[in-house]
């Protein structure tokens, strides 16, 4: 699910990348021309390495609650 856009300040404002919400994480969609489908980044995979597990265990929990209220904003 798209949680924010984010595009460049000129005239055209060009998608640069899309931040997404999952259920458990949070996501970087990243589509250069050269590439049929968008590149996924996955922002806990990149993080977990560096923070203990509990902290991960909080982040999936904030995660959680963006998506409930970003589902229920859509229905």
């Amino acid at each position: 699910m798209v949680l924010e856009e984010v595009r460049d300040k000129g005239k055209h404002k060009k998608l640069l990348f899309k931040i997404l919400i999952e259920e458990d994480s949070f996501l970087i969609s990243i589509k250069c021309r050269e590439h049929k489908e968008p590149v996924l980044i996955d922002i806990n995979s990149v993080i977990s390495p560096y923070v203990d597990k509990t902290t991960m265990v909080r982040i999936k929990e904030v995660c959680k609650s963006i998506y409930k209220k970003k589902r229920e904003e859509a229905s």
